[in-house]
């Protein structure tokens, strides 16, 4: 796949805030960088591959949001809930959350 066919992925300034209270979250918990270090390397993992597969992540499961477009890509702990927008060929990441909180209401 050429750098053409790639979507562009904007992480609004939600997404980049809940990452950083998260990677806060693991450096303090976990005593040392590298808990938080592994979760940015996640992440960015993550957008190289939504930039070259925008669909890999499921659909919402709630109605309301998937309605909406929203897509869900699990990571290890946690997941981006995201929209691809195919018209301006861009993946907007509007979230990111750990895996068992009930992100459906803060979005």
């Amino acid at each position: 796949m050429s750098a053409d066919d790639r979507y562009e992925i904007v992480a609004t300034a939600t997404f980049e805030n809940q990452a950083r209270e998260i990677m806060w979250y693991l450096f303090e918990v976990g005593g040392s960088l590298k808990p938080a270090e592994s979760f940015l390397e996640e992440i960015e993992q993550a957008k190289e591959r939504l930039a070259r597969f925008p669909y890999m992540g499921r659909m919402a499961r709630s109605a309301a949001l998937s309605r909406r477009g929203y897509r869900v890509l699990a990571l290890k702990n946690h997941v981006i809930v995201y929209i691809v927008d195919d018209a301006r060929r861009r993946v907007m990441l509007y979230g990111v959350f750990h895996q068992r909180r009930e992100y459906e209401a803060l979005l």
